[in-house]
């Protein structure tokens, strides 16, 4: 048996050639920005971690605040009551 190399027949139209590059070629692109929005879509839950960190810490503080004057208010109130 002989082993025949490869080759590509001449029946082949070139239409069908320049449709696989072409969509090779689409197919690269359309990757390429998929990776371009998975990094933006990272860059931003970045910023957004860091946006809810600092929110947290004023509802914190904001929370020790309103517990403060709540005892002030108690502490009035009870002075007021004597």
């Amino acid at each position: 048996m002989t082993k025949e190399s490869w080759h590509l027949s001449k029946s082949v139209p070139l239409s069908i050639i320049g449709g696989i590059m072409f969509q090779t070629f689409v197919f690269g692109y359309w990757i390429s920005s998929i990776e371009s929005s998975i990094q933006s879509n990272a860059d931003k839950i970045a910023r957004h971690e860091v946006a809810i960190a600092t929110m947290q810490s004023s509802v914190h503080e904001q929370a020790i605040i309103l517990a403060r004057l709540d005892e002030n208010v108690k502490a009035i109130k009870d002075h007021m009551m004597k």
